[in-house]
């Protein structure tokens, strides 16, 4: 069973992500939910080694949470490409390098989750073409914080919000200068920010209440959901999709799924206690939250269940009692990481069929 991996790349009728129990990257069909493993990193690391995938051509971009290189893998050869971390000034979490990313043209950058820079890659030559370092942030980068977690691209502009107060880095991939903007708000920490129409919606990384800011001022709209916020953390809130005029937030902390009216500015909210089992307290609950065939699919971070999520009546209906994958067991890498942990192989070994 595969349940515990940071995010998921679709494309057209695949999805590929990389899973921290077994060291593996898969790719699965979404036609018929079944899953094929492709390869390992061949370096053995801790868990939780990739946080982000993004495709170029026909290669899958693997970006650095815990790893300590960028891999590339070509679906079509099997070729395996590594790319070095540059080092930095500043301290920062090796447990928590990257976790945005984004292919404008030819070049990739990975935006610091704590690594306390953005990394510009050439994927022609497949070698870093320019760190940038982010000295604005001083000691706080220093301090092994986390500085940004999701950022979006939108007209050659990258947009990071930060992690831990109210600023906004604004990256031009034109000509790689950035400028940081302070916002006058009362919030402080984003998941992420999101433009619709004329307006920008930040995503809260600490409270239940979203920002609504354009040219002519801001306003908030509060989240009203009672259910209790887990004990281990004060995060509430990890990411977001984006759905035709809805805004999909995903919980990181807290116990359900909102959803956004970005016309209305109506919230609704999605009892997720048949994802997580009713632990109400768990950490990062949804693995997945992704767009294919005009619908919304949920992959739980519980047991991998999947779900189909209707944002007109707000259920959520199993379309997959479990995501599961053929373990290839020939691959040492493999086996040498789930033994590492302290499991059987057999624990991890399921036949691809429909339950």
């Amino acid at each position: 069973m595969i349940n515990t991996f940071e995010n998921i790349c679709i494309e057209k009728d695949k999805g590929y992500f990389f899973s921290f129990e077994i060291n593996g990257l898969y790719e699965l069909n979404l036609k018929n939910w079944k899953c094929k493993f492709l390869t390992a990193y061949d370096k053995l690391n801790d868990e939780r080694l990739f946080s982000n995938i993004v495709k170029y051509k026909d290669w899958l971009v693997l970006i650095p949470m815990q790893a300590d290189k960028f891999m590339a893998y070509n679906l079509c050869s099997e070729e395996k490409i590594y790319i070095d971390i540059p080092v930095i000034s500043g301290r920062y979490k090796e447990s928590a390098k990257f976790l945005s990313a984004h292919i404008v043209g030819d070049k990739l950058y990975a935006i610091g989750h704590s690594y306390p820079g953005i990394i510009k890659i050439d994927l022609i030559k497949w070698n870093i073409e320019k760190v940038i370092e982010l000295s604005d942030f001083g000691n706080l980068t220093d301090d092994g914080k986390d500085i940004f977690r999701y950022s979006s691209y939108y007209d050659f502009k990258i947009i990071a919000p930060s992690a831990f107060d109210n600023k906004i880095l604004i990256l031009n991939t034109n000509d790689d200068q950035y400028q940081i903007k302070k916002m006058k708000i009362n919030l402080k920490g984003f998941a992420k920010i999101v433009k619709y129409k004329n307006k920008s919606i930040g995503i809260p990384l600490y409270e239940k209440k979203l920002i609504i800011f354009d040219e002519k001022g801001s306003q908030y709209v509060y989240i009203a959901d009672e259910s209790p916020d887990s004990y281990i953390s004060d995060f509430k809130y990890s990411n977001s999709l984006s759905y035709k005029n809805y805004e999909v937030i995903i919980p990181l902390c807290t116990s359900n799924i909102v959803i956004f009216n970005k016309d209305t500015y109506e919230i609704k909210i999605v009892d997720i206690k048949k994802i997580t089992n009713g632990y109400e307290h768990a950490i990062s609950p949804v693995r997945a939250c992704f767009e294919y065939n005009s619908n919304i699919y949920i992959i739980s971070g519980n047991n991998g269940e999947i779900f189909k999520l209707n944002c007109k009546n707000h259920e959520l209906i199993s379309v997959k009692k479990k995501l599961i994958a053929q373990f290839v067991d020939e691959r040492n890498a493999n086996k040498a990481f789930v033994e590492s942990r302290g499991y059987s192989i057999g624990d991890y070994i399921v036949d691809v069929m429909d339950m």
